[in-house]
């Protein structure tokens, strides 16, 4: 490590970006939590989305993915600040992102709640951005060092849901403009997110070895088809094939990274 990287560390700079990486997390999660359990100004976020239906939207209890979304990256953003991580710079890199995805995240749901799916939409999209500059800073980190990088978890968690989490406020924002498909049925637009979902999904899992984010899309897109299960049962199997081929992109991933790292070990 050159003697300028010491002596960033050292000054304090570097730290402090990771420490705020910390705080900025825990003030997102309190934040959300608080949104709901107080009643801050605004409506509950349920019930916006239930004033626009669409389509592409996931049965609620999907969201209990967040817990495990938080958990992740507090347990991250606490080992960046380990002792023995301080001379390791992808953390300094992707503090930045993750500052940037956690203030992101809390004012989508400031404008959520105030009714406002076109802001929200524009919020989720930077936040989107932000969140796959970290993917691609950690996943650029375990090719260079041919590392595994467990603590790159969060940030396929992250963008994973996110991305879904977009298409969702996109079919919500432009139902709110009172756009609901035309001149296609709305159910072509659904089967179309879907799709894109699954070819983003398998250029990601491919390309960066990932087997994680497969399986965030797997969990969205299967609770899309159980809300679309009572009212449109085709569309609904859509959206389980949608879930299955994700499925089947983990799977392969998986073994091949296992395949990749037993390897070097059998020569």
């Amino acid at each position: 490590m050159s003697p300028g990287i010491e002596r960033g560390y050292r000054s304090g700079s570097l730290w402090f970006a990771r420490a705020l990486a910390l705080l900025s997390t825990l003030g997102n999660v309190g934040f959300n939590i608080a949104s709901e359990r107080l009643r801050l100004p605004g409506e509950s976020l349920v019930v916006v989305t239930n004033r626009y239906p669409t389509l592409f939207r996931p049965a609620n209890y999907a969201f209990a993915i967040w817990s495990v979304i938080y958990l992740a990256t507090i347990a991250y953003a606490l080992y960046a600040l380990l002792p023995g991580q301080r001379r390791v710079r992808i953390h300094d890199r992707i503090a930045p992102w993750l500052i940037a995805t956690n203030v992101f995240e809390s004012l989508w749901v400031l404008a959520f709640r105030q009714d406002e799916p076109l802001v929200a939409l524009g919020v989720i999209l930077a936040a989107l951005l932000s969140a796959s500059m970290m993917y691609v800073e950690a996943n650029a980190f375990v090719e260079q060092r041919n590392s595994k990088f467990a603590a790159r978890v969060p940030f396929s968690l992250t963008l994973g849901w996110l991305s879904l989490a977009t298409m969702s406020n996109a079919s919500i924002a432009l139902v709110s403009l009172g756009w609901f498909g035309a001149p296609f049925a709305e159910g072509f637009w659904l089967v179309a997110l879907l799709v894109l979902a699954v070819v983003l999904t398998g250029y990601i899992a491919l390309n960066f070895s990932d087997g994680l984010l497969p399986l965030v899309v797997a969990w969205g897109t299967s609770a899309i088809a159980l809300t679309n299960l009572p009212r449109a049962p085709s569309l609904a199997w859509a959206a389980m094939l949608a879930a299955f081929v994700c499925l089947l992109f983990a799977i392969r991933q998986v073994f091949a990274n296992a395949h990749r790292t037993l390897r070097p070990a059998r020569r």
